[in-house]
């Protein structure tokens, strides 16, 4: 079908460098069905965010911390896309942390403005302490505060589902 890749931050070398790891680890899998990987660059780490349909709610984000080259940015993305496939340098010491299961954790809220209820998913680990985050209430767009795990606040890498 088709992979579509967004990439940003990096120069144009490194962008064909990790353009061209990512579509050689998905090539099997974009056959069969489309794929959207987003890379973003920052300091000398990515963020990345695979949209497919192996992976469990199509999509997921993770961070792979730098410096990560475009070698360890394409096995972390072949890795996310197909977690039961051995990629060499996508173990611990490569740098990159697990993706984020998009089905984590559900805090129920209710917006104070319009009184819609959605759920806010991210991802933490157990006994992670709490802080105050901003989210946009999916039925109003105003912005509130709830509690979230610090790692899904500092990473802004939470979202807010209508109920």
């Amino acid at each position: 079908m088709s992979l579509k890749i967004l990439c940003a931050g990096c120069s144009s070398e490194e962008r064909a460098l990790v353009e061209a790891g990512v579509r050689a680890g998905l090539v099997e899998h974009s056959r069969r069905d489309p794929w959207t990987v987003s890379l973003v660059k920052f300091g000398t780490g990515w963020s990345v965010t695979v949209d497919g349909p192996t992976i469990k709610g199509r999509r997921t984000s993770f961070m792979v911390p730098g410096p990560a080259g475009p070698q360890a940015v394409a096995d972390a993305v072949r890795s996310a896309a197909d977690p039961c496939a051995p990629v060499a340098s996508a173990a611990p010491s490569a740098g990159w942390t697990a993706p984020v299961d998009p089905e984590g954790r559900r805090d129920p809220h209710k917006c104070d403005l319009c009184g819609g209820q959605y759920v806010l998913v991210y991802d933490a680990e157990p006994n992670e302490p709490l802080e105050d985050a901003p989210v946009a209430c999916p039925h109003c767009w105003q912005i509130g505060k709830v509690q979230v795990a610090r790692s899904a606040s500092i990473g802004r890498d939470y979202r807010a589902d209508k109920l």
